[in-house]
């Protein structure tokens, strides 16, 4: 499927029957942040079904979420993207589509003269703009600075300027606290 040449889905495909979901990029963005909170997988099967679903929705709940998580990673479009919180370049979680939405805001503002707090843009087309920014836009060097390793650069100011970008635009721990005792016990045991 090309977004030139089709109409933007917005269903998602179950055993052969088509569900209407939600394709606003807002309420992506909250299955985003659902997908990341500190609950059950059976809960965040039934916010998230409750979330994007417009009336009928498969008919278990595994289909249901399985199909959401294909219309969120745009599967069907042949990008296989993924969630904002998965990890970059070097394994390091360079992107959180909340701590970086003032820098996505500014950034859709100024390069496209899109005010996301007026717009109702489709998921797949709000993502396909995101992943277009250009590489002076702030929000793209933050990114760049935080997937940056600092292994590979030899020059002293460079590695200093790329140090000070990654402590100034850390992105919060959303590990639950006990994968954080767990790490902490492991590497004591190391």
């Amino acid at each position: 499927m090309s977004i030139l040449t089709e109409e933007l889905k917005s269903s998602v495909s179950c055993r052969g029957v088509e569900y209407e979901v939600h394709t606003d990029f807002r309420v992506w963005l909250k299955y985003d942040a659902l997908m990341h909170k500190s609950v059950s997988a059976k809960e965040k099967i039934v916010r998230s079904i409750d979330l994007c679903y417009v009336g009928a929705y498969p008919p278990t709940a595994v289909e249901a979420a399985a199909a959401l998580a294909e219309f969120f990673t745009q599967k069907e479009l042949g990008e296989g993207r993924t969630s904002s919180t998965q990890g970059g370049r070097h394994g390091v979680r360079s992107f959180d589509f909340e701590a970086d939405a003032p820098y996505i805001y500014a950034a859709f503002l100024s390069e496209y003269g899109i005010d996301l707090t007026k717009e109702n843009l489709h998921w797949h087309l709000f993502m396909s703009l995101l992943q277009a920014l250009g590489e002076d836009k702030k929000l793209v060097k933050i990114i760049s600075w935080r997937g940056t390793s600092l292994a590979g650069i030899k020059n002293k100011e460079q590695k200093e300027f790329i140090m000070k970008m990654k402590r100034r635009y850390k992105l919060p721990d959303l590990r639950s606290l006990e994968d954080k005792e767990a790490e902490f016990a492991e590497a004591l045991w190391r």
